[in-house]
């Protein structure tokens, strides 16, 4: 994902999330259903251990659903910073969200470019760690006078 464009990235974690909530109301629906009173009066007795055993199930599963959609949208800014931090072609944009929310370590000073004295310049700057750990590349920015 981190290859990705920040903003399509952002999509991406707001479809999966959509998604996970989707399916976390098709599992709620289920739950009702397998809750209800006449479901009860239509089982065996042996049926309604294995029926209750699965309905904790489900709503095991349906508790690790919310979480997961909850823990992207949570993530879903460390994800877009990120990507802005990994993306192979850095625009203006994205360095200067990198420059205020501080993610961006203090910048090398300036190297003269061959060519016209005072007209080309090259400039590292180096990211701070990813979400992961990782620390990502350097991007190098080049400065017209």
């Amino acid at each position: 994902m981190r290859q990705m464009k920040p903003e399509e990235a952002g999509k991406v974690v707001d479809d999966v999330a959509q998604y996970l909530r989707a399916q976390a109301i098709e599992m709620q629906t289920c739950l009702a259903g397998l809750q209800g009173r006449n479901v009860r009066l239509l089982l065996t007795s042996t049926q309604l251990p294995k029926v209750h055993e699965r309905t904790d199930q489900l709503k095991g599963l349906l508790n690790m659903v919310l979480g997961q959609a909850n823990a992207l949208n949570e993530g879903k800014a460390g994800i877009t910073t990120d990507c802005m931090k990994t993306y192979a072609f850095p625009a203006q944009k994205y360095l200067e969200h990198l420059c205020n929310a501080d993610e961006l370590m203090p910048p090398e000073a300036p190297i003269a470019l061959r060519g016209e004295p005072g007209k080309l310049f090259e400039m590292k700057l180096q990211p701070k760690m990813l979400v992961n750990g990782a620390m990502p590349s350097p991007m190098w920015v080049h400065i017209h006078t």
